[in-house]
């Protein structure tokens, strides 16, 4: 089966998303909200996790293709 790249797009929502929620969890934490603020921060490591697995996956498949 051939891998498929992950569109760019989806790549730039994930640095959004990313961004987004360590902006939800400053707010939450200067609310004295933490549980809501490690939840956003384990949200946004995800994301930003996501991120770099897809453009390492890109960079090779790409690779693969040459």
């Amino acid at each position: 089966m051939d891998k498929k790249l992950m569109h760019p797009l989806i790549l730039i929502n994930m640095l959004i998303n990313g961004i987004a929620m360590g902006i939800l969890a400053h707010n939450m934490y200067t609310a004295s909200k933490i549980g809501y603020s490690l939840t956003f921060i384990g949200l946004g490591i995800f994301f930003i996790l996501f991120l770099a697995y897809g453009l390492i996956r890109n960079r090779r498949v790409k690779q693969s293709i040459r």
